[in-house]
């Protein structure tokens, strides 16, 4: 477990590069589970990342959609927010099988599906990041 604490978007830029250089490295596919709070600052931090990632596409937030999907050469990014909609098993499924390297994020978590879970455990690396507000300062704890 780490933890880090963010005071500014050049700090969240920092952290996304360090993190981003980590993911890149590991050609595992990865799923990261954000659990936060309302305007803590998850989308932010995944946009961060997605940049940190190459992604060239702006990236923004799936709240009304779901998910959000970026490519480069070297790997996807798909960008889920479960606050309205939910991930079904077989769209998650094919997902994970398609060929390529993929990170994947997923804010709101705690919406997440149990059978999705149980799906990412067994076919990728997963993350859980949880971001707690201490006034201004984003608190990132990582697991």
């Amino acid at each position: 477990m780490t933890t880090s604490k963010l005071n500014s978007l050049e700090q969240s830029q920092t952290y996304a590069q360090q993190f981003a250089e980590e993911l890149s490295s590991s050609k595992h596919d990865t799923v990261i589970l954000f659990y936060a709070e309302m305007g803590a600052g998850k989308t932010t931090l995944i946009a961060e990342l997605g940049r940190a990632l190459g992604m060239q596409e702006r990236i923004t937030s799936p709240t009304f959609i779901g998910m959000n999907e970026y490519h480069n050469s070297d790997m996807s990014f798909y960008h889920y927010d479960l606050y309205q909609v939910g991930i079904s098993l077989e769209d998650f499924a094919e997902i994970l099988e398609q060929d390529g390297h993929k990170v994947i994020a997923i804010e709101w978590a705690e919406n997440l599906d149990e059978a999705v879970l149980q799906l990412i455990k067994n076919k990728a690396n997963l993350i859980k990041i949880k971001i707690d507000l201490d006034g201004e300062t984003r608190v990132v704890t990582r697991t």
